[in-house]
């Protein structure tokens, strides 16, 4: 396949690139003309654009004309969200809206140019990527446990500026499904996390924090990690597994919406709790201290998934436990500190 990557430096993008590179796939990769480059794989082909610059991701598929978009590129930073709703809604919704809206031109163009018979020798094939729209379980927001399972059929509740946005490019993309015949494939991925992530997501705040802590060890001090809503739970999925998920359902061209999850419920204390136990450090030297900052207003604490869907249709079985993807995330981040 040619695959075109969006936010091909980021970090879930760094990983589906090392596998579509793996099953000898043409990967095309764009990114943002001051992005860090760092997990950039140097074996693709590199395209700079702006989601909000509506030319140049026109210019972008065009060029390549993949068989596959995959929309990675997101401004999802959920603390950030609440400073900056009008650039995350930009991104993430206009965005979004912005790589369908190419797409559906590119395809008007060819219409016109054989309708008008600029094609002298052959009629090319109507140009219909697959189009992966990467929504998110924030879609869903704060569901009470009484209505959990989450299916893909619960109705959107965000709790977040960054939610909201995911709710406006997942919604805009059905409708360019229907209207405009366009395969397009939703996906609304729980947690997931490993090697490579460095936004400061709870998990890998600890990782850190604690690789930060390893260097500068003395039995003499007592350190502290400053913790939030500890009793929070997530289902959690290695990152190498989830492209992987991502990858079959393009292998198989399907379309519409899928819940993809772990299996591996935890609460941030447990995540916190494990990492520090497969760390040098003595427990007894470790002070937990409870930051408002880190507490938000609305907090989905619960989000138990239903992926029967995807499991019935793709599922396989995972390659990371949970303890496998932990391991990782601390050992990238005693590299990295």
């Amino acid at each position: 396949m040619k695959i075109m990557i969006t936010g091909g430096a980021g970090f879930v993008a760094s990983h589906l690139v090392d596998l579509c590179l793996k099953n000898g796939d043409k990967v095309i990769g764009t990114v943002r003309w001051n992005e860090d480059l760092s997990r950039l794989n140097k074996n693709i082909k590199v395209e700079y654009c702006e989601l909000t610059d509506l030319s140049s991701l026109i210019r972008a598929i065009n060029k390549h004309r993949p068989d596959v978009i995959s929309h990675l590129a997101a401004q999802s930073w959920v603390p950030y969200s609440f400073d900056n709703p009008i650039y995350t809604m930009e991104v993430n919704a206009i965005g979004t809206l912005n790589i369908l809206e190419a797409v559906r031109i590119i395809r008007e163009i060819d219409n016109y140019n054989v309708v008008h018979r600029q094609f002298t020798e052959h009629q090319p094939p109507e140009y219909n990527p697959l189009i992966h729209i990467c929504s998110s379980s924030e879609f869903y927001g704060k569901v009470p446990k009484d209505k959990q399972p989450i299916t893909e059929s619960h109705a959107a509740s965000p709790m977040n500026p960054y939610g909201v946005g995911k709710v406006g490019a997942d919604l805009m993309a059905q409708l360019y499904e229907k209207y405009y015949d366009m395969r397009i494939l939703i996906t609304r991925m729980f947690t997931h996390t490993g090697p490579r992530r460095t936004m400061m997501s709870a998990e890998c705040f600890y990782a850190k924090r604690i690789a930060e802590i390893e260097k500068i060890w003395n039995e003499e001090a007592v350190f502290k990690i400053p913790i939030g809503n500890m009793k929070s739970i997530r289902t959690w999925r290695d990152v190498r597994d989830a492209v992987k998920d991502y990858y079959a359902l393009f292998k198989d061209g399907k379309t519409g919406i899928y819940n993809i999850s772990g299996d591996t419920q935890k609460s941030i204390q447990e995540v916190l709790d494990y990492l520090l136990s497969i760390s040098s450090l003595n427990r007894k030297n470790i002070e937990l201290v409870e930051v408002p900052n880190l507490l938000r207003k609305v907090d989905v604490d619960l989000q138990l998934t239903d992926i029967s869907k995807f499991k019935k249709e793709i599922y396989q079985e995972k390659e990371f436990s949970f303890e496998q993807t932990m391991r990782d995330l601390l050992e990238y981040w005693r590299e990295n500190v």
